[in-house]
């Protein structure tokens, strides 16, 4: 017989490894994240077509998003060997 004390989950992880605020969003997203060096940070909307991509040595970042029209979207950050992803509404 086994019994469970205690699980770690996906979400466990990347709370501490990734925060995306506020959300929804209006007109700036705030991105935090450990950074390993060069990292990718890219914009999708629901449809899965890239809006904005751009590079980034920063762990925090703040995205200008006023110009998106309202939805939800997908946020992924890929640095090193890692890829974060969450979604976002506007």
């Amino acid at each position: 017989m086994y019994s469970v004390i205690n699980t770690l989950g996906l979400e466990d992880v990347f709370i501490k490894e990734f925060a995306l605020y506020p959300n929804p969003v209006n007109d700036y997203l705030t991105v935090s994240f450990q950074a390993g060096g060069q990292s990718v940070i890219s914009i999708f909307n629901a449809t899965g077509q890239l809006i904005r991509q751009f590079n980034t040595t920063n762990g925090n970042s703040t995205i200008n998003v006023s110009n998106l029209q309202k939805g939800i979207y997908i946020l992924r950050v890929e640095t090193g060997n890692k890829v974060m992803t969450s979604r976002f509404t506007k």
